[in-house]
This record gives C-alpha cells, structure tokens and sequence, in this order.
C-alpha cells in the first residue's frame, strides 16, 4: 500500500481550508493509499499572538482581536470535532518536518492557495523541499492565488517549483506561471 502524506494549510478554521484537506485526504484513502496529512507548525501562520499587536494595531483594535477570538471559540471546537475525521502526522515544525521525507512514498502540495507567499510568509516547506527526491513530489490543485508573480520573485518560485514530479495547479494562471 502506497503511503502518502498533503501538506496544506491544514491548521485553520476556513471551511473552505479544512473541506479540500478533507476531501484530499478521503480521495486519496479510497484509491487505496495509506494517508496522512502533515501536522506542520508553521512559524508564519501559528506566530504566538505577542502585545507587540498592540503598539502595531492601537488599543482599540488589539480589544476588538480578544474579543473576537473568544466569540470563535465554540466554532474553534467544532473544527475541531470535524478534524477527527482526518489521519495526521505527527507535530512537526520548520525543523524536524524533514523526518517525515523517508517515511512517505509520495508528497502532495495542495489544495488551496499553499504556493500563495503572502499567505504562508514564503515557507519553502509548503513547496516540499524537505523531500530532496523530486519522483516522490506532486502538486494537486495547488494555487499561487495570483495572476501575475510580484515583482523580483519569479527566480525563487522558479526554484521551488522545480523539485516536482508531477504538477497540477489550480488555475490557468498557474499554469502558466508553472510553464515559466
């Protein structure tokens, strides 16, 4: 049985986010394959909410944030009882992440807008490369979730994306920006 393991944004309370994660992991088990989703601790999407908020956002909008997220907390269980429903690696951050690269046949990137670096504060690992053996990585509706590469960043997506095996992106435009 192949063993497979996503890597997505996985860590979030976005319907959205957390039904593709779902569906990945579901297809991919009925096919046949040993599934896990990567329990990755990223240092950019999961920073420690710090007081430093509160000289950047004012007083009054560091309350309203305090505010808000306790108002989230019966929706942050509930993602939570949902989540049960899908196999996870154990935790892994920025660090031990490449322990995991023997122990899968194969590494999928995807769904959602994972090679977005505005999102996740262009973290290589959500290109895989703490897989150095580019016939055990692929993409599955990866999306850079923009038209166009900003400005002076086309060399270092160029490099990421270059490792894979087997590609499948989400838009059009990131068809083209892959054929570059």
């Amino acid at each position: 049985m192949m063993k497979v393991a996503t890597i997505t944004f996985q860590n979030t309370n976005n319907y959205g986010a957390s039904l593709q994660c779902y569906a990945l992991h579901r297809t991919l088990m009925l096919l046949g394959a040993e599934t896990r989703v990567i329990q990755y601790d990223s240092p950019y999407l999961n920073k420690p909410y710090k007081f430093a908020a509160l000289r950047e956002k004012g007083f009054f909008r560091f309350v309203l944030g305090n505010i808000w997220t306790l108002l989230r907390s019966p929706r942050n269980k509930k993602f939570g009882e949902f989540n049960k429903n899908i196999k996870f690696t154990r935790k892994v951050n920025e660090k031990t992440i490449c322990s995991l690269a023997s122990e899968f046949d194969l590494f999928i990137t995807g769904s959602d807008q994972v090679w977005n670096g505005n999102l996740s504060g262009h973290d290589s690992n959500y290109f895989l490369s703490f897989v150095k053996d580019s016939k055990k990585r692929a993409s599955y509706a990866a999306s850079f979730g923009f038209l166009n590469v900003p400005n002076g960043e086309l060399e270092w997506y160029k490099q990421q994306i270059a490792g894979y095996r087997y590609y499948n992106v989400r838009e059009t435009s990131g068809q083209k920006l892959v054929k570059e």
